[in-house]
């Protein structure tokens, strides 16, 4: 699926002071929901690195639901 989606043009594609590369792609609603589902199939997740990043993208997320 991964591969589909990141065929298409980018929607985004941002280089960071540090040189770090950032690339988003949209994807549709039927897409998004099978990222959802592999996901919930790993019993545990640990970020080490961007961890601030990935909660305040999580905080965003409830206030858009």
């Amino acid at each position: 699926m991964i591969e589909k989606v990141s065929e298409r043009e980018c929607y985004a594609d941002c280089t960071t002071d540090d040189q770090v590369r950032h690339v988003l792609w949209r994807c549709t609603e039927e897409e998004s929901a099978q990222f959802v589902s592999e996901f919930e199939k790993i019993p545990a997740l640990y970020v080490a690195d961007g961890h601030h990043r990935t909660a305040a993208s999580y905080n965003v997320g409830k206030i858009r639901e």
